[in-house]
């Protein structure tokens, strides 16, 4: 989302943009995030499933402001209409090849930007979470959430592995995303089997409130008498910089 776009009303993509072969599918899908790729990896984030709305206009095919008129260059949307977008539109799909492949399993939107301008999409609504569980698609080497999941129940000792895989807590904004806890879950299980872990039945807990847990159980800790010890005041954070945080809990 990275980009302007024409003020001006206009109609829904035409039949032509709806009916490409699978070919060229691929291709945009490819444009779509080899301009995303860095050279110095970081964990996947929910940073990085925004971002391939600001580079859009480096992928002019990606989205469409009505039938004929494209994002321009050289502008951007703002933040937070980014971000509403991808609340509203994005979705984790359950099969990522097969529905890249096939074009008419896109479930289209438009989202509209408050300015009589509406932005169409296409399989840009599950190709931007999909970097969750594939972050080679940005050029990362780190596994994906399943992986790092299932990794961790290896490091369990056997005695509680079975116990904690029952209660696998998910949290965060980027797990609200539509078919996130499904696909999670179809893919944790997969992890399991395919190394011998038959006895393992992940059970994945996703409670509506776990976009903000993270922020809930934080105001819990801080809020102790014990605690207190360890507060950083504004003052001492903007004199020390993110350093004290290492100064501090290290």
């Amino acid at each position: 989302m990275g980009n302007s776009i024409s003020h001006k009303r206009t109609k829904a993509p035409s039949q032509a943009s709806k009916d490409r072969p699978p070919g060229m599918e691929k291709a945009r899908h490819k444009q779509f995030f080899s301009h995303l790729k860095r050279k110095k990896p970081s964990p996947t984030a929910s940073q990085h499933v925004t971002f391939p709305f600001f580079q859009w206009r480096e992928a002019p095919d990606s989205a469409r402001v009505g039938e004929n008129t494209r994002i321009k260059a050289g502008k951007a949307l703002p933040r937070k209409t980014v971000t509403q977008l991808k609340k509203r539109c994005c979705y984790v799909s359950l099969d990522f090849q097969g529905d890249i492949c096939d074009p008419a399993r896109h479930q289209r939107a438009c989202f509209c930007l408050g300015n009589g301008c509406y932005v169409h999409l296409g399989s840009e609504r599950f190709r931007c979470p999909e970097p969750l569980f594939q972050p080679s698609l940005l050029g990362h080497p780190e596994p994906g959430l399943p992986t790092l999941a299932f990794q961790a129940l290896q490091k369990i000792p056997t005695t509680l592995r079975t116990r904690l895989a029952s209660t696998v807590v998910l949290a965060g904004g980027s797990t609200l995303f539509p078919g996130f806890v499904e696909r999670m879950n179809l893919e944790l299980k997969e992890q399991c089997r395919r190394h011998g872990y038959h006895a393992l039945q992940p059970c994945l807990v996703a409670q509506p409130g776990r976009g903000t847990a993270v922020w809930t159980g934080g105001s819990m800790m801080a809020s102790l008498h014990s605690f207190r010890c360890r507060w950083m005041t504004r003052a001492m954070y903007e004199e020390c910089g993110p350093f004290l945080v290492r100064e501090v809990f290290d």
